[in-house]
């Protein structure tokens, strides 16, 4: 190793500790710095192609991993400009990484959950919880906008969902079965529900708070409340919603953001054509 570049890495590695980075961040920028400086016969012999010939290493790499590389070639390579070497003017853009579908529930998973606590009602503060799961799956709502919804909301198979994200009011429709089952609850419940005031109560009469909850969901479903509003989304699309109705429904300002939810759809045509196809290899050595 020459030199002039075993002196650059000691003033990187001095950098790194004043600029005081986590132990594992200071890790990954001085690791590289050190194997990728190794490489080369000099630093004059930096350059794009030798950078990304460095990078292409790690091409079986998560784009996470790849990505976190890419960072840490960045920070060196900015140290090295700011050392005066022009060579080191190097734009690097990270790679996209692909957005996970989110947990949800099949939907024969959410009806057992649903005929369970149905059959499981003894007392107002089961119909309370039952009312909520069909709500949040009926709906989509997000749980801050659940607890927010009144009765004054509810209005001729609709229902007013209140300035969730983006401060858009927006209606969701809200089937007959799933209203019966709000009306029940309100029959059972002891507490005075005015039409100005939220739909689900705590125990003591108040506003159900979302710690609470999210306690019920996980005593009762099993899951966070967001994976229910994930399970609304995919079964609409699995069952032929539209993806443009999907977003209305959900509040998302941007359509780009239900895209995510055709991969559903499309994993479900493609087990459709495995299943139901004459022709499909799969049925046909089952």
């Amino acid at each position: 190793m020459q030199a002039s570049i075993k002196t650059l890495l000691q003033e990187y590695q001095l950098e790194l500790h004043i600029a005081n980075y986590a132990k594992t961040t200071y890790k990954l920028y001085y690791d590289l710095a050190k194997n990728f400086l190794e490489c080369l016969p000099n630093i004059e012999s930096l350059n794009r192609d030798s950078v990304e010939s460095y990078l292409s290493k790690y091409k079986g790499q998560s784009t996470a991993s790849r990505n976190q590389k890419t960072s840490s070639m960045r920070r060196l390579l900015r140290f090295l400009k700011s050392s005066g070497y022009e060579n080191a003017q190097i734009r690097l853009h990270d790679r996209k990484v692909g957005r996970k579908l989110p947990d949800s529930l099949t939907e024969e998973d959410m009806q057992s959950v649903l005929l369970r606590m149905e059959s499981s009602i003894k007392n107002w503060i089961d119909h309370r919880n039952y009312a909520l799961v069909l709500f949040l799956y009926a709906t989509g709502a997000r749980i801050s906008e659940a607890l927010s919804v009144a009765w004054i909301d509810i209005e001729d198979g609709w229902i007013r969902i209140n300035a969730g994200k983006g401060n858009k009011d927006r209606y969701v429709p809200i089937y007959s079965g799933a209203l019966e089952v709000l009306e029940a609850y309100k029959e059972a419940c002891p507490f005075e529900l005015i039409r100005g005031k939220p739909i689900f109560t705590s125990y003591q009469g108040g506003t159900l708070s979302r710690i609470s909850a999210y306690k019920i969901l996980k005593a009762n479903v099993g899951v966070n409340p967001h994976s229910i509003r994930h399970s609304f989304a995919s079964h609409l699309i699995q069952n032929g919603c539209d993806v443009i109705i999907v977003a209305e429904f959900l509040g998302h300002s941007s359509l780009q953001t239900t895209q995510i939810y055709t991969h559903v759809r499309n994993k479900h045509l493609q087990e459709t054509v495995i299943n139901c196809h004459p022709m499909s290899t799969e049925r046909l050595h089952a």
